[in-house]
């Protein structure tokens, strides 16, 4: 990080939301014991299970029916709460020219189902499509950036004809280049390219990631995963953000994983300005300005169930999962993003212990 970052707040709750005021007394009322302020006027959004999925297409039974091929080691449904599902990782490239390619696999050729978003559509789902930077050796994704940059207004309408043939709801990014990400022209990349498409009903959405809280975010970082850990200049514009960061995933040993044995919100052990554990990153969030209601979504990753049954690999419990739901529902958070092995691209990839989709359902289902 940039050594030469002012200092920042010695509490977080110096870090006063723009949206409301009663997102930042969270923290009075869930680590201080305070009264809170009066409920926001917004009404509560419908809870949603939202999905990160390489192919949409052979998951629609799991996301749409009855879950008949009984994905993730149950037969119970979940789909009447299915909202956003986040096509990812199979390759829509943006340029190092500036300019929005279609995924290389259809060499030019597009219909209107390119993703296989067509059954979600119709079921009135959001379909979002990942946007990568197409790096190489010689072009680092801030390169890529800095290029799409110039040409911005034009990229913009690109993505615009894009999105209005494909009948898709907009776009999300998670820039994860070890060939360097500049945060600074991210943000503004991004921000202009979000009010732009948002007037014709699109959106821009983001994954990032503070679970691993040993510095602060300076917003100028070029480093791998710049653009997961520093993402507080994404609040403003980004319709979601999607924290990978409550997976949990091994990077955050010792922090928030694994989940059973760091659920609680603690000051983080090299930077106690910061909040670490699971229930800590949450309340993070809010207070960096991400409203709970329909902007911050938890992400999760029900992983391989160990042999009795009880724990995934990354350490969820069936009464540790139970809790962080309703912590989560207490907090004012309303989604939740799963993230299955390899993104749901094969059927062996949603093996997990059974009580995790029930309880997520019942999670749903309560309001």
């Amino acid at each position: 990080m940039n050594s030469t970052t002012p200092s920042p707040p010695t509490h977080p709750l110096n870090t006063m939301p723009r949206r409301s005021v009663c997102a930042a007394t969270l923290f009075t009322v869930l680590i201080l014991g305070l009264p809170a302020c009066s409920a926001s006027p917004l009404t509560p959004k419908p809870k949603t299970i939202d999905f990160y999925a390489n192919f949409p297409s052979r998951i629609v039974d799991l996301l749409l029916g009855n879950n008949s091929m009984h994905y993730a080691n149950t037969s119970v449904s979940i789909s009447k709460y299915t909202g956003t599902v986040y096509q990812c990782c199979n390759g829509f490239l943006l340029g190092a020219d500036g300019r929005q390619e279609y995924t290389a696999t259809h060499n030019g050729s597009f219909g209107n189902n390119t993703w296989g978003q067509a059954p979600y559509v119709s079921a009135g789902k959001s379909m979002i499509i990942n946007i990568d930077p197409a790096t190489s050796t010689t072009v680092s994704a801030a390169d890529v950036c800095a290029t799409t940059l110039a040409r911005k207004e034009a990229y913009a309408n690109e993505l615009i004809a894009i999105a209005t043939h494909e009948k898709i709801q907009g776009f999300t990014l998670d820039w994860e280049d070890a060939t360097g990400n500049d945060v600074r022209c991210f943000i503004e990349l991004w921000g202009y390219v979000s009010s732009a498409i948002q007037p014709h009903g699109l959106s821009i959405s983001t994954s990032v990631d503070n679970s691993n809280h040993q510095g602060p975010m300076d917003n100028t970082s070029t480093a791998p995963y710049a653009t997961e850990w520093d993402w507080v200049g994404y609040v403003p514009w980004a319709t979601t953000l999607v924290n990978m960061g409550t997976y949990p995933g091994s990077w955050s040993k010792g922090l928030s994983y694994p989940a059973a044995q760091y659920l609680d919100a603690k000051p983080c052990p090299s930077y106690p300005a910061r909040q670490c554990g699971l229930k800590g990153q949450v309340l993070d969030m809010i207070a960096h300005s991400v409203n709970p209601n329909g902007q911050l979504s938890s992400g999760l990753a029900p992983n391989i169930c160990s042999p009795d049954g009880t724990t995934t690999s990354n350490g969820w419990t069936q009464p540790a999962l139970a809790e962080f739901l309703a912590f989560l529902s207490a907090s004012g958070v309303r989604s939740v993003t799963l993230w299955f092995a390899n993104a749901l691209q094969l059927y062996d990839d949603s093996f997990t212990c059974p009580w995790f989709l029930p309880t997520l359902r019942d999670w749903a289902a309560a309001p």
